[in-house]
């Protein structure tokens, strides 16, 4: 097996890399300054150049929430995915590929399986989707559909990081309501997961990655707030409002994840596991 990763330099990119090189499994890492994705004649240059069995795609548009809301969110997506398959035409290569939550948007369902109707509410989920239809057409493709990830490694403007910062600086961090409920899953054990899966020859054309257990985003905030040794009362929750995007509740059915992997990642939120996630966002002392 010799696996090419793309957004290899991203935060799940990175995880990966580091799954990928501890398994001794072999790799080439691409990340942005490689090979613009949406170029199949680069695309096409740089497979023949690695000769990879297997394509793990991590790349992705948009994943800045500024950048969700462009139209380009959706159009690039689109373009990375239709330039792979077009560069991977007549070649034997397997693809696992990162979707997202994003791709569901506004659903009011407990738990959301893969047939579930798919409504996202922005560019980002609209590409992604789109990008994730042409992929899962192709029976060489496999589309992990991410939830809600987090761990070390993460942007500074999202939930995890803010919080943490919020209690090293004892500054009051505005924040929305915190009522939505999502499904949080280690950026570690998506790793594992997406691994996994690129040895596995007939799997899902669709399958989601999560825990199956949703959170309130003020109760996980409040409790790494602790964690950190800063007052909950830093966290301004109603301060600001909502995205007209941000949904209420997303949340995985896995029941497919665990035929097919055998088994479910744990939802990491005792005490232990919060002492354990505050220290690794730290980094070595």
């Amino acid at each position: 097996m010799k696996v090419l990763v793309t957004g290899a330099t991203g935060f799940i990119g990175r995880a990966c890399v580091h799954a990928l090189r501890s398994a001794a499994i072999e790799h080439q890492a691409w990340g942005r300054d490689r090979c613009d994705l949406r170029d199949s004649a680069a695309v096409r240059a740089g497979l023949l150049e690695a000769r990879p069995t297997h394509v793990l795609h991590l790349a992705a548009a948009g994943v800045v929430p500024a950048e969700a809301r462009r139209p380009s969110a959706a159009t690039d997506n689109v373009a990375m995915a239709a330039s792979l398959l077009a560069a991977a035409e007549g070649m034997s290569l397997s693809f696992v590929v990162a979707g997202t939550m994003a791709e569901y948007g506004s659903l009011e369902r407990e738990r959301i399986y893969e047939r579930a109707p798919t409504v996202p509410t922005n560019p980002y989920g609209s590409g992604k989707l789109a990008a994730s239809l042409l992929f899962a057409a192709d029976p060489r493709c496999c589309v992990a559909r991410l939830f809600g990830v987090y761990g070390p490694g993460e942007q500074g403007h999202r939930l995890f990081p803010a919080v943490l910062q919020a209690a090293r600086s004892r500054r009051s961090l505005p924040m929305s309501d915190g009522s939505q409920v999502r499904d949080f899953i280690h950026v570690a054990d998506v790793a594992r997961a997406l691994i996994s899966l690129l040895h596995i020859e007939s799997a899902p054309r669709v399958l989601n990655v999560g825990t199956g257990v949703g959170l309130a985003v003020r109760d996980v905030a409040e409790r790494v707030m602790r964690a950190a040794g800063g007052d909950a009362e830093l966290l301004e929750f109603g301060a600001r409002p909502r995205h007209a995007t941000d949904v209420d509740r997303l949340v995985a059915d896995t029941t497919l994840l665990e035929r097919t992997l055998g088994h479910v990642p744990q939802s990491r939120f005792t005490d232990e596991d919060l002492d354990v996630l505050v220290a690794s966002y730290r980094g070595p002392s």
